[in-house]
C-alpha cells in the first residue's frame, strides 16, 4: 500500500472519519467504482454481499436512487476514488460509507 493510502487510512477530514473495512457484514452494499473496461468482480462476488457497479463518473447522478439509510462501501484499486467519493455521499446526507479494503485486517 502507497504511503498516500496509508496516511488516509480511517483519516479524518472536516469531522468527518472515513472507516476502512476489510470483511463486509452480510448486510453491506458493496459500490464497486471501476470503469466497466477495469473490473475484475471475482474477489467481490465472492464475498457475497449485493454488489452494485457504478463508476466513479456516475455515481453522483445514482444517488437518488440508493437507500440513504443503507451502509455502503465504496471499492476501487487504490482508495482515492473511494475516498472521495465516500465524502461526497456523506454531503448528500449518507451516514454510513465506508471504503472497502480487502488487505485491510477490520
Amino acid at each position: 500500500m502507497s504511503s498516500i493510502l496509508k496516511d488516509m487510512e480511517n483519516c479524518s477530514i472536516n469531522h468527518l472519519t472515513i472507516m476502512h473495512v476489510g470483511k463486509p457484514k452480510p448486510e453491506d452494499i458493496i459500490i464497486d467504482l471501476r470503469h466497466p473496461s477495469a473490473r475484475n468482480q471475482d474477489k467481490l462476488n465472492k464475498l457475497g454481499n449485493l454488489l452494485l457497479s457504478i463508476p466513479f463518473f456516475s455515481l453522483q447522478s445514482s444517488l437518488c436512487k440508493l437507500n440513504i439509510n443503507k451502509r455502503y462501501l465504496l471499492y476501487c484499486d487504490n482508495g482515492m476514488m473511494s475516498h472521495l467519493q465516500a465524502l461526497e455521499m456523506h454531503n448528500h446526507g449518507f451516514k454510513s460509507v465506508a471504503l472497502l479494503n480487502l488487505n485491510h485486517s477490520k
